[in-house]
């Protein structure tokens, strides 16, 4: 394996620091950005969804309230 990495000249030291680092990165990148992303993605998201089953009620109220303003008005009962 040694003249696999003398072949392409590459330092083994090097090539170990880069991959602790990039591996590093990408912890920190998970913690700090990519969650707090999310999270704000997930809540919008419900508030979207929450938006959409209170417009689905009001059309229903809607519907409702103009089926009552078009039916005929009962006569006065008797006394």
């Amino acid at each position: 394996m040694g003249a696999f990495f003398e072949a392409f000249s590459v330092d083994v030291w090097k090539l170990g620091f880069q991959i602790i680092n990039f591996l590093i990165l990408l912890y920190l990148l998970n913690r700090f950005m990519f969650k707090p992303i999310l999270a704000r993605l997930d809540e919008r998201s419900e508030k979207i969804s929450k938006g959409l089953e209170d417009a689905e009620v009001a059309a229903r109220d809607r519907e409702l309230a103009r089926d009552h303003a078009q039916r005929p008005p009962r006569p006065p009962a008797p006394c």
